[in-house]
C-alpha cells in the first residue's frame, strides 16, 4: 500500500506554482460530510429511530442500547490498527471499506428480527463503518493540514456534527412516518454509499505528499523569493512540536483527559440516544421532538465558532471545563421538560455549552501532541472509550426499564459531566522539552 498521492502532486511544490485554492480545505469539507455519516446515522438517526424499534420488535431498551457495548468492543479492536495504518498510508481507503460496510450494515437493519440480527449490523458492521469513517481518522488528517488554521478547520468540520442534528431528525421522521422504520433504514443506506464514496475519494494523507506544507505556507524555495522580494517572510507552520504515541501516553495530560472523555462521553452518548425516546415520553409528538432536537443541533453548530474565539482569551482546558459544567446543568434542566418552553430552555443552556465539546476535544488533541502521530495517538485513546461509547445509553435503558423513567440516569449524567470538567481542567499542556520531543516531520 502506498501513500494516498493525487495529481496535484507532480506539479507543486517548486516556487510560484502552489495552488491558488489550498488542498486542505478540500479536506474539511469531505471529513465534513464523513462527521456528518457517522454522528448523523449512529447517534442522532439511531436516537430517532429507537423507540420506534423498540416497540415493534418488543424490545426493552437496555437490550437495544446494549449494542452499542458491543459496538465499542469492535471500535476498541480496529481503532488501534486504523489510526497508524493513516499515519503510514493515508484515509481513503479505509474510509471507502467503512462506507461500504456501514451501507451493507444499514441495509440489514431494515431486515432484522432477531436480537443477534441486529447486534451484527449495529454493533459490528455499522461500527466498524463509523470508526472508518469517524472522527478519530478524519479529525486526524485534519489536524496535519493544519496548525497555524487548525482552529478554524477543526471548528468547521465539526460543526458538520451537531450540523448532522440539524439536516437528520425531520426528513428521517417523514420517512418513517411514510416508509416505516425498515424502509428508512434502506434510505439510510443509499445515502451513506453515496456521500461516504465521495467524501473518500477526497481524502488525502498530508499536505506534504502533494508537495504542500500545512496551512498552505511557502516551501523554503518560495521563501526565499519572498524574502529578497519584501525582505520579510511569514512564518512556517511546517516546525510544530509533536509527540510520538508512546511519548503521549507518558503525560499525565493524557489519562486526565481519557477520564474527562469517559466520564462526559456517559452523559453525552446516554442523553444523545434517549433524548428523542425521552421527548416522545413525555407527551411530545414526533414531530415535536423531531423539531426540538433539530433546534438543540442548531445551537451546537452556532456554539463551535462561538467558543472558538473564546479559546483566544482564555485556556483551552478552562473552555472545555465551562463546556462540561453547562452540559451538567443541562441535563438536570431536562428532568423539567414537561412543557416546549421548559424544552427550549433545555436547549439553550446544553446546546450553547455542551455543544462546543466535539471542537474543543479535537483541538486540545492536536494541540496538546502535534500533528505527526495524531492517529495513533487518537487511536490508543479510543480503546479506553468502552465507557464513553456505550455506557451511557446502555445505563439509561436499563435503568428506564427498571424504573419507567430516565430521571436517576440523568441525574448520574449531571456528576458525570462535572466529573469530567474536573478532570480536563487539571490536564496542562505537556512540557514538550522534558519528553525529548523533537519537531514534526515533514
Amino acid at each position: 500500500m502506498q501513500a494516498d498521492q493525487g495529481p496535484a502532486a507532480a506539479s507543486a511544490g517548486t516556487a510560484g506554482k502552489r495552488p491558488r485554492r489550498f488542498y486542505g480545505w478540500y479536506i474539511v469539507l469531505a471529513s465534513a460530510a464523513a462527521d456528518v455519516l457517522t454522528y448523523g446515522i449512529g447517534t442522532v438517526a439511531f436516537g430517532i429511530f429507537f423507540r420506534f424499534m423498540s416497540d415493534s420488535l418488543q424490545w426493552g431498551r437496555g437490550l437495544l442500547a446494549s449494542a452499542l457495548l458491543l459496538g465499542r468492543v469492535t471500535s476498541l479492536v480496529v481503532s488501534p490498527v486504523l489510526g497508524p495504518l493513516v499515519d503510514r498510508y493515508g484515509p481513503r481507503w479505509i474510509m471507502l471499506s467503512g462506507t461500504l460496510v456501514f451501507s451493507l450494515g444499514a441495509f440489514a437493519m431494515a431486515a432484522i428480527n432477531a436480537p443477534w440480527q441486529f447486534y451484527v449490523a449495529y454493533g459490528v458492521l455499522i461500527t466498524y463503518g463509523s470508526s472508518a469513517l469517524g472522527g478519530n481518522i478524519t479529525h486526524a488528517v485534519v489536524s496535519k493540514w493544519f496548525v497555524r488554521q487548525r482552529a478554524r478547520a477543526l471548528a468547521l468540520v465539526t460543526m458538520s456534527l451537531s450540523g448532522a442534528g440539524v439536516i437528520i431528525p425531520i426528513p428521517l421522521a417523514f420517512l418513517i412516518t411514510h416508509a416505516g422504520w425498515r424502509g428508512a433504514w434502506v434510505g439510510v443506506g443509499v445515502f451513506v454509499l453515496v456521500v461516504g464514496a465521495a467524501s473518500s475519494l477526497v481524502m488525502r494523507r498530508q499536505p506534504e505528499d502533494l508537495g504542500l506544507l500545512p496551512d498552505g505556507d511557502a516551501s523554503e524555495d518560495e521563501q526565499a523569493v519572498q524574502k529578497s522580494a519584501t525582505g520579510s517572510v511569514r512564518p512556517s507552520a511546517s516546525q510544530e512540536v509533536s509527540l510520538t504515541a508512546k511519548q503521549a501516553v507518558r503525560t499525565p495530560a493524557f489519562w486526565l483527559m481519557i477520564i474527562s472523555a469517559n466520564t462526559s462521553g456517559l452523559a453525552i452518548m446516554g442523553i444523545n440516544i434517549h433524548i428523542t425516546s425521552y421527548l416522545l415520553d413525555r407527551g411530545f409528538t414526533l414531530g415535536t421532538a423531531a423539531g426540538i432536537v433539530t433546534f438543540l443541533y442548531i445551537l451546537q453548530t452556532v456554539a463551535k465558532p462561538l467558543w472558538g474565539f473564546a479559546t483566544e482569551r482564555l485556556a483551552l482546558r478552562y473552555c472545555i471545563g465551562i463546556c462540561y459544567l453547562g452540559g451538567g446543568v443541562g441535563a438536570l434542566l431536562l428532568l423539567k421538560v414537561v412543557s416546549l418552553p421548559w424544552a427550549i430552555l433545555f436547549t439553550l443552556v446544553y446546546g450553547l455549552t455542551r455543544g462546543a465539546q466535539s471542537f474543543l476535544t479535537t483541538l486540545a488533541w492536536a494541540d496538546y501532541f502535534g500533528r505527526r502521530s495524531q492517529g495513533s495517538i487518537r487511536g490508543i485513546s479510543s480503546v479506553f472509550g468502552i465507557v464513553a461509547g456505550a455506557g451511557g445509553p446502555v445505563l439509561a435503558g436499563f435503568l428506564y426499564d427498571a424504573t419507567g423513567t430516565y430521571n436517576l440516569a440523568f441525574m448520574i449524567f449531571a456528576v458525570t459531566f462535572w466529573i469530567g470538567a474536573l478532570a480536563f481542567v487539571f490536564a496542562k499542556p505537556p512540557q514538550n522539552k522534558s519528553h525529548g520531543v523533537t519537531p514534526a516531520a515533514t
